[in-house]
């Protein structure tokens, strides 16, 4: 539709009086396009598309106004009022839908809004367009790959924003595969192509599966993945049985093949010196997990911005990333966002019912418990994602369902190996939700990593932030499909429901309409009063505390419940602002993490190492225990395994070991591990 006629709608439609001066990327023949919308990355909304007319492509782009209505979901009626999953999923699969069933389905296809067909793409290489249809089964475009591929693929720098499960992954690599198939050299075997970082192990895995998938019909491209807790030779011998098309890897072991690997006397970085697409995803992570300084360096091995194409993919635009905008992309970048910052209600998926529970502090176990075994109970056919906010609160939750309550779950957090995490993840991830599974995990499975059909998450204890909580949230509801979503917060992390402002989120025990549809919520409403003796202890808070009573060298609860005591105690300690705690007044922090130990029947809190509580800053604080205690429980430094953790698979391998490169730096053994 030419410029004046899509304007002329709007104002056919009664929006002329409220335009607001957007910039969106328009697909127009060339003739239309009129001059250059530049505008400084300092000056320019990040919440608006913006576009140039200048690109090498026989389609130009033009700017036009668009009316952005300010809407807000407040409705409560547009909720299911409990937590039951209600929408029947269908476990009957085609045999080619089987064998899809171990592979991640990021790109599964939004239906908010139609938007084109891939096969209508007039420029999408014939055999992408056969992987597409064929291997991937898609048809029908999201909305960030329909508003990125004319751009991307033209040769553009982009800055993309969009939420997870929006098909973000294929959103660049599809495009990007498009740039470089326009030179004649692409598949002669000299290059690396195309160059994708990513925060994550997990999450470098799944997009070099979608890119292999991509890159299926294509018979000379291939791609590859790289990450620290693997072997170092490994990726050596692949590199030298043939260099990729697509690259995937996380920062640290990137960093450390560009400085000691050499491919058939040729050194790493020199190969990557002539790569043509660099790709960040989940840039607003890898900043956030400490990277800035490895991708500076990185960047000092790449060609320059100029001479490279160069895509950011990111859900939140925080300051630190505006901040390297201008060194790591060309002037005249295009931004396709989304995201609509004026509704936050819309950052989270429709199709997601959502509650809250808040716990007193002294059953903030039992309490977490019961909302998981109710929800299993209550819903038979269940596939349950349970988030806990450091590593060892994981295995110790993981510890008590398996070993002493006899209720299995999947555990995944960093201290796994990595052979471990990748089964594990692949068995969730193929198990049918028919008869109940449930992933125990940490924020390694918060972004990026899909498993299909999802029925609930769970949150227990608070988020690091409203972007943690909605990106955990987004494993459910995937694919125009229903999903539950609850919150389980002690009463001192109240607060934290202030930064969830816009999203509806409702109090579990909210009244119920009939007397027979008395179902979970009730149940999980009168918890406290079940089953419990005269002490209030419930059956299940017996068997633990007896569990950790028992005085065996060999069995491993004890040493749980002190490693899940300090990494609480470390990782609130970096969200007191979040909890309402004045940084001076750290009663109310040690007191919480108490209740947890005394939960647990301790008669005092574990012991702490002293140069933990310094390094927490809580010297002096009354009620800490502090005397010979672990410094490797993860405490120290807020207790998040994305900085922090030492997994047992860093032991081995040069790099990702722990033992570093030869600078001493040890990137793979904090970061990677992740």
């Amino acid at each position: 539709m030419p410029f004046t006629s899509h304007l002329s709608v709007l104002l056919r439609q009664g929006k002329g009086s409220s335009l607001r001066k957007g910039i969106q990327l328009s697909f127009i023949p060339k003739n239309v396009c009129q001059s250059n919308a530049r505008a400084s990355s300092s000056s320019r909304p990040l919440s608006h598309f913006t576009s140039l007319a200048r690109c090498n492509h026989p389609y130009d782009f033009a700017t036009r106004l668009e009316y952005t209505p300010r809407t807000f979901s407040s409705s409560a009626s547009a909720m299911p009022s409990n937590l039951i999953f209600e929408e029947p999923l269908s476990d009957t699969l085609t045999k080619e839908e089987k064998e899809d069933e171990t592979l991640p389905k990021e790109e599964e296809q939004a239906e908010e809004e139609s938007y084109p067909r891939f096969d209508s793409l007039p420029n999408l290489h014939p055999l992408s367009a056969k992987a597409i249809s064929h291997t991937l089964k898609l048809s029908t475009m999201t909305e960030i790959q329909h508003k990125t591929f004319h751009a991307a693929s033209s040769g553009l720098d982009v800055l993309g924003r969009a939420r997870t499960g929006t098909g973000k992954t294929l959103a660049f690599l599809v495009p990007a595969v498009e740039s470089i198939l326009r030179h004649a050299d692409y598949d002669d075997g000299s290059r690396i192509g195309i160059l994708v970082l990513s925060p994550t192990r997990e999450l470098a895995v799944q997009i070099h599966k979608q890119a292999a998938l991509l890159l299926s019909a294509h018979d000379n491209l291939s791609s590859q993945v790289m990450f620290g807790g693997s072997p170092r030779q490994q990726d050596v011998h692949r590199l030298h049985d043939k260099l990729p098309t697509i690259l995937v890897a996380t920062p640290g072991r990137l960093q450390d093949h560009l400085e000691n690997t050499k491919i058939h006397d040729t050194t790493f970085s020199n190969i990557l010196s002539q790569t043509r697409v660099l790709v960040l995803d989940e840039t607003d992570r890898l900043l956030d997990l400490g990277f800035r300084q490895d991708i500076q360096r990185i960047m000092t091995f790449l060609p320059s911005p100029t001479q490279r194409q160069t895509m950011l993919f990111s859900a939140t635009l925080p300051k630190s990333l505006q901040a390297i905008l201008p060194t790591v992309m060309k002037e005249d970048y295009v931004t396709v966002d989304c995201i609509h910052d004026h509704d936050p209600a819309t950052h989270t998926n429709e199709q997601v019912s959502q509650h809250h529970v808040i716990l007193p502090p002294s059953k903030q176990i039992s309490g977490s418990i019961d909302v998981i075994l109710n929800l299993m109970k209550g819903t038979p056919n269940h596939k349950i994602v349970v988030f806990f906010p450091t590593t060892l609160l994981t295995a110790y939750y993981a510890y008590i369902f398996n070993a002493i309550l006899k209720k299995s779950v999947i555990e995944l957090h960093s201290r796994k190996t990595q052979r471990y995490r990748t089964k594990a993840s692949a068995d969730f991830r193929a198990a049918s939700k028919k008869g109940g599974v449930v992933l125990f995990t940490s924020d390694v499975s918060a972004r990026g990593v899909d498993y299909p059909d999802v029925t609930h998450v769970v949150q227990v204890g608070m988020p690091d932030s409203r972007e943690t909580y909605i990106h955990r949230l987004g494993r459910t509801g995937r694919a125009g499909k229903k999903g539950v979503g609850v919150l389980v917060l002690s009463d001192v992390e109240r607060k934290f429901l202030d930064s969830l402002y816009g999203l509806n989120i409702p109090p579990l025990e909210q009244p119920l309409k009939e007397e027979e549809e008395q179902d979970i919520e009730e149940e999980m409403y009168n918890v406290f009063q079940e089953d419990e003796d005269d002490d209030g202890t419930s059956p299940e808070m017996k068997r633990i505390q007896k569990n950790l009573s028992k005085k065996s060298s060999t069995h491993k609860f004890p040493s749980l419940v002190e490693g899940a005591y300090t990494s609480m105690l470390g990782y609130y300690r970096s969200q007191l602002k979040s909890i309402g705690v004045k940084s001076k007044n750290h009663d109310k922090l040690v007191n919480f993490v108490n209740a947890f130990a005394y939960e647990n029947g301790l008669v005092e809190p574990p012991k702490i190492s002293r140069k933990i509580v310094q390094s927490c800053g809580l010297s002096g604080v009354v009620g800490l225990n502090v005397g010979h205690g672990s410094e490797e429980r993860g405490g120290h430094g807020g207790g998040r395994e994305d900085r922090r953790s030492r997994g047992s698979e860093e032991r081995g391998g040069r790099g990702g070991s722990g033992r570093g490169d030869r600078n001493g730096r040890r990137r793979d053994r904090k970061r990677d591990s992740y």
